[in-house]
C-alpha cells in the first residue's frame, strides 16, 4: 500500500489500526485529516481531532516523518475523500488502506471507490476491531445498535447524494 489513511473520528481505535499495519510494513505513510474544529477546540479547551490522532500515531512509536495531514477542515467522509483525491492527484499511488469501524466499513468503501474511481487508486477498507462489541454481540451491546442504525441512515443518505461522484 501506497499509504495508510485514518478517517477522523474513532480515536479509541483507529489510529492503533493504523500504527499496526504501518509497523507490519503495510506502509511507510500515514494520511491523516484537518478535521473541522468544534467549539471547544476553537476555544483551545480540547486537542484537535488531528493534534489527538498525530499524538496517539507517535505514541504508538510512529515516526512524525511518516504522517501527512490532507484536507481543510474536513467535515464528513466525502469531505476526506475528496481531500484523499486531491492528494492521490498529486502523488499518484497505486493503493491505499482506509482505517474504519466495522459498520461504516461498507459505505466508506462505497464513497472511497466512487470518489476515486477514475485514478486506478486499489481501495482496501480496514475495519478496526472494536472494544465493546463484535459481529457476534453488537445488537447486546447500546453502542454497537447505535453504531448500526446510523449506519443504515448514513449509507442511504451516501448512495442519494453522491451517486454522481467526485463532486465538490
Amino acid at each position: 500500500m501506497d499509504a495508510i489513511v485514518v478517517p477522523g473520528g474513532g480515536l479509541a481505535t483507529r489510529p492503533q489500526g493504523a500504527a499496526e499495519l504501518y509497523h507490519q510494513g503495510i506502509s511507510q505513510k500515514i494520511l491523516t485529516f484537518d478535521v473541522e474544529r468544534s467549539p471547544d477546540q476553537e476555544l483551545g479547551i480540547t486537542p484537535t481531532q488531528q493534534e489527538a490522532t498525530r499524538k496517539l500515531l507517535e505514541a504508538l512509536l510512529v515516526p512524525e516523518s511518516a504522517l501527512v495531514t490532507i484536507g481543510s477542515e474536513v467535515a464528513s467522509t466525502w469531505d476526506e475523500v475528496l481531500a484523499t483525491r486531491d492528494w492521490c492527484e498529486e502523488h499518484r499511488p497505486r493503493s491505499l488502506a482506509v482505517m474504519t469501524d466495522p459498520f461504516p466499513s461498507r459505505r466508506v468503501a462505497w464513497a472511497f471507490r466512487r470518489g476515486l474511481r477514475d485514478l486506478g487508486v486499489e481501495i482496501r477498507v480496514v475495519p478496526t476491531e472494536q472494544k465493546r462489541y463484535h459481529a457476534g454481540n453488537w445488537w447486546q451491546d447500546e453502542s454497537g445498535l447505535i453504531a448500526f442504525q446510523n449506519e443504515l441512515i448514513k449509507f442511504g443518505y451516501y448512495r442519494l447524494k453522491y451517486r454522481g461522484g467526485a463532486k465538490r
